[in-house]
């Protein structure tokens, strides 16, 4: 072999050992970034024109939840997670029901499915639940949420003529599939531990076991009861007792103590468009009393900023309220206020309204804090 041979085949050797080096150390960097960093610190999942995606709070990026690389992710596609229309999450999981499209049985008839799924994404174990079949009779109906390890929802019966539907729950780690036999819908409600508390809709809050059995009545308010909110760690049940006249609605935020029944009238408001609970705080959106308008088309038609730009902030006793974001040119119709790690992520959709019509400008947006340095990110 001659020198000039020689000199190619180690230049040759060398960049293969080179690739190979740096493949390793790329690989063995992704497995300690997995290992080492807490994803749920970082990420926030969410749906978005039927696809689900992470949501990077630091870098402000997206990517899709699926890591195939030559997935469409699209809805009927062979994608494990097309077809989700609502999810739930806990830490590094997440919870999602699916449209599985039409499967043909043994009887060579195909029929509608649907599926309940959990996925963490940091290990990417993947989770088939629970599976329906025939779903005109017997799919989803609306509701789907998860508290202490059980997933609960709605799921319609075989036979209408009885009743249209029926409340289940599941196991998330046994996948066992429990029938709680509620007796007709309810909407305004939370559970804790093995209670369901929930309102008449009207004035009355009520708490029973999960099986709606063992009725205890909490509270009865002399206006009427609207939304029923979060809970805290604390046996507090949140709600928002409301008030109409002549001027419009007024609001009163309140709180009921489930083991004791005390309640207690923790500030005043006007309509709550959203409420959340995160760690010691609660905040909330309220609508504008005077709506400013947004803006005027060509042909004289004027659009109002229904609900502000603002973000208010107060202790879970109603203490030490404050506007914690502002921002009139923003018209925030929020969709969810999590926490992700140091992080509060705020997304909204920015919405006007036009004699009750709806007209979707931008969708959606994102609002981050970093609430250890009490500043904003982006917004």
């Amino acid at each position: 072999m001659n020198k000039k041979l020689k000199k190619i085949v180690r230049i040759i050797t060398a960049a293969i050992i080179m690739a190979l080096t740096i493949c390793y150390v790329s690989c063995n960097s992704d497995n300690n970034f997995k290992n080492n960093i807490d994803l749920s610190q970082i990420y926030i999942i969410e749906k978005n024109r039927d696809i689900l995606y992470k949501y990077n709070v630091v870098t402000g990026t997206y990517s899709p939840l699926c890591s195939d690389p030559i997935c469409t992710h699209e809805l009927w596609s062979d994608c494990k997670f097309a077809g989700a229309f609502t999810i739930r999450m806990d830490g590094e999981w997440v919870y999602f029901p699916k449209e599985d499209g039409l499967i043909q049985g043994a009887d060579s008839k195909s029929k509608m499915h649907q599926s309940i799924c959990s996925y963490n994404y940091v290990t990417e174990e993947y989770n088939i639940l629970y599976k329906i079949e025939e779903i005109s009779k017997t799919g989803f109906r609306g509701r789907f949420e998860y508290y202490d390890g059980y997933i609960y929802f709605y799921q319609g019966v075989p036979d209408p003529k009885v009743e249209e539907f029926t409340m289940s729950r599941i196991n998330v780690k046994t996948k066992k599939v429990e029938n709680l036999d509620w007796s007709y819908k309810i909407w305004h409600s939370v559970i804790i531990g093995n209670e369901l508390i929930f309102t008449d809709g009207i004035k009355a809050l009520f708490k029973t076991d999960v099986y709606f059995k063992n009725r205890v009545d909490l509270i009865e308010v002399p206006k009427s009861i609207g939304n029923v909110f979060m809970q805290s760690a604390d046996n507090f049940v949140y709600y928002e007792s409301i008030e109409t006249d002549k001027a419009g609605a007024k609001s009163e935020l309140c709180r009921v103590n489930i083991k004791t029944g005390e309640n207690e009238i923790l500030l005043e408001t006007t309509r709550i468009a959203y409420f959340k609970i995160i760690n010691d705080y609660m905040y909330y959106l309220a609508e504008d009393p005077e709506p400013q308008i947004a803006y005027v088309t060509d042909y004289g038609e004027k659009y109002y900023n229904r609900y502000g730009g603002k973000i208010y902030r107060a202790r879970l006793d109603g203490s030490e309220l404050e506007i914690y974001y502002e921002n009139n040119e923003q018209n925030l119709n929020i969709k969810a206020i999590e926490n992700c790690g140091k992080y509060l992520v705020v997304t909204y959709d920015d919405v006007v309204k036009k004699d009750g019509i709806t007209n979707y400008q931008q969708s959606p947006k994102k609002i981050v804090f970093d609430m250890e340095a009490g500043h904003l990110v982006r917004s």
